[in-house]
């Protein structure tokens, strides 16, 4: 059981079709935030006797999201046009996307301003970027280019944030996993490798329900303000988001209802349900799982098909925002919600939450 106890990973989406990019102050998660809607006290609580089960909170709490970049991230190697009208590619055969910048000169990179800045100052002489690709850093050798407006240009397109709606999975007292799958970069899909990031809490808006081939979304309205912080992200894999809660959110989850972790050989083909707040309170609305999938390792674990007619009512099905609700089975956390299949967003795929936990 001890491998139940770890809860490395947390669980977004953040759907990311719905991300938007920010340059606004960055509001550290370790602030105090205000107290989140009562969680469901009807789910039940299995226990075996003579054995010691792994108890967590679900929740399916929708909250905003936001994360830095370690350095800035390379999206794309552009081309730059000369003060003599020459096009020129400076970093062309030097840098990918996914590539992260993370220092000029010796000078630490923290987002794009400060990298525009550098550039600038460089009056067109060489520069040394200090460059993680896959882990593996090196530096390259890179002479901006002077345009007709009398700046300089490294031809890189880069991002140093995202922020975006997904959903909370489950806490355990101090603690919180999100999303159940990677927040990645929406243009080159490549994941985000995070330095920090918050989860606050949001106010729904509007609930866009799917169209054909196209899905649905939440809209909300995120309070990026130290009260409404509900946790810190400490680390974004391909299981999801995890992170800590807040001591003010520590104090309000201390009551929550706790559920034993259903083991992935215990989910199976039939009735099961999913935990959320997107009606504005905790409510379950039932899914049917039919097909499991135990050797899966992208986070299609199983596939389910909601059939709750007032969860069809409200959202048309799964749509961008709910990754990370949980789903529950025979009274165990099996699960989270991960995918939607987009031409049937009444269909959609959960990840394991051992996998989640691993």
């Amino acid at each position: 059981m001890r491998r139940y106890r770890i809860f490395l990973v947390a669980c977004l989406l953040v759907v990311l079709g719905i991300l938007g990019y920010h340059n606004r102050e960055y509001l550290f998660a370790k602030q105090e935030s205000a107290t989140t809607a009562e969680q469901t006290d009807s789910l039940p609580v299995v226990s075996n006797e003579g054995e010691t089960e792994c108890m967590v909170s679900p929740s399916g709490e929708p909250v905003g999201i936001y994360v830095k970049t370690k350095g800035v991230m390379v999206i794309g190697v552009n081309a730059v046009t000369d003060e003599d009208g020459n096009t020129c590619t400076p970093c062309e055969n030097l840098l990918a996307p996914g590539d992260y910048v993370m220092r000029i000169n010796g000078q630490s990179v923290g987002d794009k301003k400060s990298m525009m800045e550098l550039v600038q100052q460089s009056g067109g002489r060489e520069m040394l970027l200090r460059v993680c690709r896959e882990n593996d850093y090196r530096t390259v050798r890179v002479t901006p280019v002077r345009k007709k407006d009398g700046g300089y240009a490294i031809g890189l397109w880069v991002k140093d944030d995202i922020s975006g709606i997904g959903t909370i999975t489950y806490t355990d007292g101090t603690r919180f996993a999100a999303l159940g799958h990677s927040i990645n970069d929406n243009d080159t899909g490549i994941m985000f490798q995070v330095s920090d990031g918050a989860v606050y809490e949001t106010t729904i808006v509007r609930i866009k329900k799917p169209e054909t081939d196209k899905p649905g979304r939440l809209e909300g309205i995120i309070n990026y303000t130290g009260r409404y912080v509900i946790g810190r992200v400490e680390e974004n894999s391909a299981y999801g988001i995890h992170g800590y809660l807040t001591k003010r959110q520590q104090k309000t989850h201390i009551q929550d209802v706790q559920v034993a972790i259903g083991r992935k050989e215990e989910v199976h083909v039939g009735k099961a349900y999913l935990l959320s707040s997107v009606s504005g309170e905790s409510k379950q609305y039932e899914v049917e799982i039919v097909s499991v999938d135990s050797g899966n390792e992208n986070g299609r674990c199983m596939e389910f098909k909601v059939t709750d007619s007032t969860l069809l009512a409200l959202t048309g099905g799964i749509v961008q925002g709910m990754s990370g609700t949980p789903i529950l089975q025979d009274g165990r956390l099996i699960g989270a919600v991960t995918h939607v299949f987009v031409n049937d967003s009444t269909r959609g795929y959960g990840i394991f939450i051992e996998e989640m936990m691993q």
